[in-house]
């Protein structure tokens, strides 16, 4: 019987340091989780901050964008007004000179091309 204790305790004490060394792989594995959601937190808020600052960059960018576009309409804008005032300057002038030619042509009894 005591050859029977010793062999019950020797399985004991061997299921004790399995157990041990069970429990010392969790404990390993668990602070490695840990220390990797730690890290994978630090990179999500690392990103997250990167994000919210070309977030607030593109938003200036677009911004400017918008503003430089209305500039750039309103400068279109004026220059077709004046394009549009010179060219009726133009042909007024042209209508002018032409009435001019016809007048001068007349006193002096010249023929002007049609």
């Amino acid at each position: 019987m005591l050859a029977n204790k010793e062999s019950w305790e020797k399985k004991g004490e061997a299921a004790r340091q399995r157990l041990t060394a069970y429990e010392i792989k969790i404990a390993t594995e668990r602070r490695e989780i840990e220390t990797k959601t730690g890290q994978a937190k630090e990179e999500y808020e690392q990103v997250t901050e990167e994000r919210k600052r070309s977030d607030y960059r593109i938003d200036g960018d677009n911004a400017r964008a918008n503003e430089l576009e209305k500039e750039i309409s309103s400068i279109i804008a004026h220059a077709e007004r004046e394009i549009h005032d010179t060219l009726g300057d133009y042909w007024r002038l042209r209508q002018q000179a032409d009435e001019y030619m016809g007048i001068i042509a007349k006193r002096l009894h010249l023929q002007l091309p049609s």
